[in-house]
């Protein structure tokens, strides 16, 4: 397991780097399992759309791996000071209208041998 796994690119700049890079050999030895994990904030700028254009086109296409969590850390507005500036940004009510909005966009992304799966973490001091 790595975190912060360079995946694409290197050379100038620094490429493109998946959060946590998890592989396993298969319990019959025969293969090489590869799991990428991306992790957001629910108040990140892009979190909406950051499955599609960041985790399916970027990392999984370019890569080959095809089995991929987007992990999204969900905390109530109402715990948050208002002046944070991430208390606009995080605009799901709920920690359930996050998961059915990813769920949603991860089954329309699995197809052609590619599995997606959405994980919201509720992140609440209640």
């Amino acid at each position: 397991m790595t975190r912060e796994s360079l995946l694409v690119g290197g050379g100038k700049g620094r490429g493109k780097s998946g959060d946590i890079f998890l592989t396993a050999t298969s319990p019959q030895g025969d293969q090489r399992l590869r799991l990428l994990i991306e992790v957001k904030g629910s108040w990140e700028a892009n979190v909406r759309s950051r499955m599609n254009t960041q985790l399916e086109s970027e990392y999984m296409k370019e890569t080959g791996i095809t089995h991929a969590i987007y992990l999204v850390f969900w905390f109530d507005r109402s715990d948050w000071d208002r002046s944070d500036y991430r208390y606009a940004r995080s605009t799901f009510g709920t920690a359930g209208a996050a998961q059915d909005f990813f769920d949603d966009q991860a089954r329309k992304l699995s197809e052609g041998g590619r599995q997606i799966r959405a994980v919201v973490l509720d992140g609440s001091l209640n």
